[in-house]
């Protein structure tokens, strides 16, 4: 089962893939969003690309798990992927996701610049590694038309005690920070 990633934003969109197995999320990159329909084709495109068979919608909830403006456009996105697409388009909870890529970045020493590039790519791959991450725990995710129902998302957690985002964050932060010493930020 691969999977890919998708942390939608009003100007950018954060994408991440995991390995073959489902069990390691990598952040891919960020691409700018025009519109809902071209950014939808752009997704659906790179899925097939990388023969996933889920997509991972983050959904913004409110810090009392109540749904806001955000998370109703994720839900309206995650929709007109699935149609688009075909695939199983499934939410998932991303509460704090892209507060945690930026203190990663930042205590990776990744200059201001690298980090506006890459944050939204760093969380999508928390996001998807949290999901991973829950379907090792709790068994099979829920049924294709989730995102369609506009379901709720599936719990963020951790594994065996340890948070996903802890698991990650070193090998995401070291990432972004090769980049800087290549030049690359």
């Amino acid at each position: 089962m691969r999977a890919l990633g998708v942390d939608y934003g009003e100007r950018r969109i954060g994408l991440a893939v995991s390995d073959p197995t489902g069990l390691v999320a990598q952040s891919l990159s960020v691409i700018g969003r025009t519109s809902d329909e071209a950014s939808a084709e752009a997704i659906g495109d790179l899925a097939v690309q990388l023969d996933v068979d889920t997509i991972v919608v983050g959904l913004p909830c409110n810090m009392n798990g109540s749904l806001g403006p955000a998370a109703e456009r994720c839900q309206a996105f995650a929709r007109l992927l699935e149609a688009r697409t075909g695939l199983k388009v499934v939410l998932y909870d991303e509460r704090l996701t892209t507060s945690i890529a930026e203190r990663m970045l930042v205590a990776a020493d990744v200059s201001r610049g690298k980090r506006k590039r890459v944050v939204d790519a760093v969380a999508a791959a928390l996001m998807l590694q949290g999901y991973l991450d829950s379907r090792q725990r709790s068994g099979p995710p829920p049924a294709p038309n989730a995102a369609a129902a506009g379901a709720a998302p599936e719990a963020a957690g951790d594994t065996n005690g340890v948070p996903a985002a802890d698991r990650v964050a070193k090998v995401l932060a070291d990432e972004a920070a090769q980049g800087d010493e290549r030049g690359d930020g």
